[in-house]
């Protein structure tokens, strides 16, 4: 009996209907479907939460909301929030042009990046708070460091007092944007 039904013809109103078996079928095109998620994305999604709400706002539960992912799609991109944190604070100090001329004067090119910060500071509420609570250790936040220490060095501060003045004008720099509208 199995053989017999094998043998069935088949049937003619699925034929008419347009049905084709699976691999012969093209792919649906949807332009409605979703973005990949990755990392740059997860982490825009992340800096656009602490703007609008600011870093109080910003849960993984909440961002995979906003992304339309579930909340465990995100940690196949970060460990977990602080380093999401550090991933956020990392890609606004790589905003912060850290390129001096070094024929100026030490102090005026302490000026330029004291002011370049304060720039990219103004331009992302939300970061110099969260600067406020974290010391990052990206690569962009420590060029930006290493930014600062040059023309401290540069101007004849011994070691400790370079690395205290940095932290003074870092400090007061991020206060001061915090402190800002």
């Amino acid at each position: 009996m199995v053989a017999e039904a094998e043998m069935v013809e088949p049937d003619d109103t699925r034929a008419a209907a347009g049905s084709h078996q699976l691999w012969f079928t093209p792919p649906v095109v949807n332009q409605d479907r979703r973005r990949a998620l990755t990392r740059e994305r997860l982490v825009a999604e992340a800096l656009s939460v602490i703007a609008a709400d600011g870093v109080d706002a910003l849960s993984m539960r909440a961002l995979a909301t906003r992304l339309e992912v579930v909340p465990a799609a995100l940690y196949r991109h970060v460990r977990n929030k602080e380093q999401l944190y550090d991933l956020v604070l990392d890609g606004v100090l790589a905003e912060v042009d850290n390129h001096l001329d070094h024929t100026l004067a030490w102090t005026e090119q302490i000026k330029i990046l004291a002011h370049r910060l304060r720039t990219v500071l103004d331009n992302h509420p939300g970061i110099a708070a969260l600067l406020k609570t974290r010391d990052p250790l990206g690569p962009h936040s420590l060029a930006l460091a290493e930014a600062f220490l040059a023309p401290l060095h540069a101007g004849g501060l011994p070691p400790r007092e370079t690395g205290l003045a940095f932290s003074l004008l870092y400090d007061y720099t991020v206060g001061f944007a915090l402190s800002g509208p």
